[in-house]
């Protein structure tokens, strides 16, 4: 492999079973620093996996991308995305996520060059982040493919997800083609947090070498699939863990994560009554139009008439006057 300059060497992978450790099908649980998190994919029947509903980002606004190096920006940058609520995060809250070209989301500090292919979890920095595909990625153009980096707000106030896409994304000298994407979610009060996966085809795309999973600031965290586990998910192809049609999901304990949250209540009707759908109320309202109208027309004939009279009586006094 050729190594950019700055490269450091990685830290050893996690050792398999580290602090979580996946049923068959793939759900487990930390319990760590920062409040205990359900991990669970979308191979699990019960227990609120996570589906896997691709938000598609090709209309989604571009990040706007600052290179942290010599290289391009999609291949070592990273994107500032402002949280229109306050998502917690390991027991802490944040309205400011920073995106890396390298596959991570981290909170509280801008992410740096060269910072890929770190366990999870680990001491080392960058900490306090949710690792998508953690790795030397590349979405320039010197990428085979070239790429583009995403994000989309969904949904209404109370119901909302923040949605960040990596499209089209390869390793740095590598032959991949990964599009995944994260979602930040306010529903349910959960923050809770889902990973999916389109794209992954190519060498390394089934994060053997990219660690998967989130960690807090002080390094205490969970890792998901390959290598961190002996066991893959039971459907999953030999040797592989992650896919293309995979969804993953991170939520505190015992709460309802914002992908199962029920929607939220309907707008109260208007002032006034309005948008009712009771045929009486319509039709004493209707009644009601009707004898106002009638009161209006017979005050203006009340009116019309006395001006009559008026009239009439100002014609005979006058004559009374020339007599």
């Amino acid at each position: 492999m050729v190594r950019k300059v700055g490269w450091r060497a990685a830290t050893a992978l996690v050792a398999a079973g580290a602090l979580v450790a996946l049923s068959s099908l793939g759900a487990g649980a930390y319990t760590g620093t920062g409040g205990g998190y359900t991990v669970i994919d979308s191979e699990e029947t019960a227990g609120n996996p996570p589906p896997f509903a691709w938000d598609d980002p090709t209309s989604h606004p571009l990040v706007t991308m600052t290179p942290n190096s010599s290289y391009d920006a999609l291949d070592e940058g990273y994107g500032t995305l402002a949280i229109p609520w306050s998502f917690t995060f390991m027991g802490t809250g944040y309205t400011t996520v920073y995106v890396s070209s390298n596959g991570y989301l981290q909170f509280g500090a801008v992410p740096a060059a060269f910072d890929f292919d770190s366990a999870i979890p680990s001491t080392f920095v960058p900490n306090n982040v949710v690792a998508t595909m953690w790795g030397d990625l590349d979405g320039s153009t010197v990428s085979a493919v070239g790429g583009s980096i995403r994000s989309q707000v969904l949904g209404t106030t109370g119901n909302r997800r923040l949605v960040i896409s990596w499209v089209n994304f390869d390793f740095y000298f590598g032959s991949a083609v990964m599009t995944f994407q994260v979602a930040l979610y306010e529903a349910g009060g959960a923050n809770s947090i889902r990973v999916q996966y389109q794209t992954m085809t190519g060498g390394g795309s089934d994060g053997t070498n990219s660690p998967v999973g989130f960690q807090n600031a002080a390094g205490a965290g969970a890792a998901y699939g390959n290598p961190a586990f002996t066991t893959p998910p039971a459907v999953v192809p030999p040797g592989n863990t992650i896919y293309g049609g995979l969804a993953i999901g991170y939520f505190p304990t015992g709460s309802t994560p914002g992908w199962a949250a029920p929607p939220p209540p309907p707008p109260p009707p208007p002032p006034g009554g309005g948008g009712s759908t009771n045929n009486s109320d319509d039709d004493d309202d209707s009644r009601f139009r009707e004898i106002k109208r009638e009161m209006c027309n017979s005050a203006a004939s009340a009116h019309a008439g006395l001006a009559s009279l008026a009239v009439a009586m100002a014609a005979l006094v006058l004559l009374a006057r020339r007599r």
